[in-house]
C-alpha cells in the first residue's frame, strides 16, 4: 500500500509537470521557428515571378475595394439627400457608418483569419463588403440604408487588414518592404476610380428607370457599381492558394506542399524550368503542435465562434490594463 503524498510532495511534484510542460512548450516554439526557416528558404528558392504580379494586382485590386467603399459614401450622400430625406444629423450617421462597421469588423475578422485562415476570412469579408452594398442600392429608406451601410463596413474592417497579412505571407522578410509598398498604390487606384465613376455617373440626370417597382436614380446606380471591385475580388481570390505561413501555422503538411508547388509551377511559366527542387517543396513540418488554440481543433462553427469571442473578450482586457494606457494613448496621438 503506497503511503499518501505530504504536502510538501505534492507542491514538489507540481513543479516538476509545470517544468515539463515549459520543456515541451520551450521545443515546440524551437521547432516551430525551425519550420518557419525552412519555409523562407523554400519562398526564396522558388524566387518571385509571375504568379507574385498576379499575387499583386489579386490584392491589390482586394485593398482598392476596400478604398472604392469607403469613398463612396461620401459621394451618394449629397445625391441621396432628397430620395432619402437626408438631414445634415442623418447625413452625419449616414457618412460615419462605414467607420461604425470596420470598428466591429476589426475585432471579428482577425481572430476569424487565425481560425479559418486568410484566404476564408478575405473570401467572407469581401462578400459581405460587395453583396451589403450592392444590396443597399435597393433600399427604399433611410433606416434600411444606413444598416446595410454599416454591414458593408464590417466587411470592410475584415478585409483591410488581412489583405496585407495574406499577401506578405507569400514572401521572405527580407522581400516584404518593396512588396507592401506596391501594393499599398493600389489604395489610391480605388480613390481614382471612385472619383471617375461618380464624374461619369451622379451628374447625369437622365439615369432614371424603374426596377422591382422602384425608382433607380443615378446615386443607386453608382451604388451598384462601386460593389465591382468587392465582388470581383471574391472571384479573383478563389483561384488563389492560402497563405503558406498559415498553412504552416495550422500544421497542414498537403496543403502547404501543394500551395508552393502552384507557385514554383505559376512562376516557371515564363522563365522556364522552375529553380525549386522537390525536397525544397516537401518541407516536413515538425512534429510541433499546431499553433492554434486547442478548442478550434476539429471544433463545430459554434466551438470556433465561442473560442473566437473568447480570445476577443481575452484581448479586450489585456489592453485595458492599466499598464497598457500610456502605449494606447501614445498610439491614439500617433494615428
Amino acid at each position: 500500500m503506497e503511503r499518501p503524498m505530504t504536502g510538501i510532495e505534492e507542491e514538489q511534484e507540481a513543479i516538476l509537470r509545470d517544468r515539463s510542460g515549459s520543456d515541451s512548450s520551450f521545443d515546440s516554439d524551437t521547432e516551430y521557428k525551425s519550420d518557419l526557416k525552412k519555409l523562407s528558404g523554400a519562398l526564396d528558392s522558388i524566387g518571385y515571378g509571375f504568379f507574385h504580379v498576379i499575387l499583386l494586382f489579386v490584392s491589390g485590386w482586394a485593398l482598392a475595394s476596400d478604398s472604392v467603399e469607403i469613398l463612396c459614401i461620401s459621394f451618394i450622400s449629397p445625391a441621396a439627400e432628397h430620395d432619402l430625406g437626408l438631414t445634415k444629423k442623418t447625413e452625419g450617421w449616414l457618412d460615419a457608418s462605414i467607420f461604425i462597421g470596420m470598428m466591429i469588423g476589426g475585432y471579428f475578422w482577425g481572430s476569424w483569419a487565425d481560425a479559418v485562415g486568410r484566404r476564408a476570412c478575405l473570401l467572407n469579408s469581401l462578400l459581405l463588403n460587395g453583396g451589403s452594398g450592392f444590396i443597399s442600392s435597393f433600399m427604399p429608406s433611410y433606416g434600411w440604408f444606413l444598416t446595410f451601410r454599416i454591414l458593408s463596413g464590417i466587411g470592410v474592417g475584415g478585409s483591410m487588414p488581412v489583405i496585407f497579412s495574406y499577401f506578405t505571407e507569400f514572401f521572405s522578410k527580407r522581400k516584404r518592404g518593396p512588396f507592401i509598398i506596391l501594393l499599398s498604390m493600389f489604395w489610391t487606384i480605388g480613390q481614382v476610380y471612385t472619383a471617375l465613376l461618380a464624374w461619369a455617373v451622379i451628374p447625369q440626370h437622365c439615369i432614371k428607370f424603374h426596377l422591382f417597382g422602384m425608382e433607380f436614380h443615378n446615386w443607386r446606380v453608382f451604388a451598384m457599381l462601386c460593389t465591382i471591385p468587392s465582388l470581383s475580388s471574391v472571384l479573383f481570390l478563389l483561384m488563389m492558394p492560402e497563405s503558406p505561413s498559415f498553412l504552416l501555422h495550422a500544421g497542414k503538411q498537403r496543403r502547404l506542399t501543394k500551395a508552393l508547388t502552384t507557385i514554383s509551377r505559376v512562376n516557371s511559366i515564363f522563365r522556364g524550368k522552375g529553380r525549386l527542387t522537390k525536397g525544397y517543396i516537401e518541407i516536413e513540418i515538425s512534429k510541433h503542435e499546431a499553433k492554434q488554440p486547442s478548442s478550434m481543433k476539429n471544433a463545430s462553427l459554434c466551438g470556433i465562434v465561442t473560442s473566437m469571442l473568447n480570445t476577443i473578450w481575452a484581448n479586450v482586457k489585456q489592453v485595458s490594463q492599466p499598464s497598457c494606457h500610456y502605449d494606447l494613448m501614445c498610439l491614439y496621438c500617433i494615428c
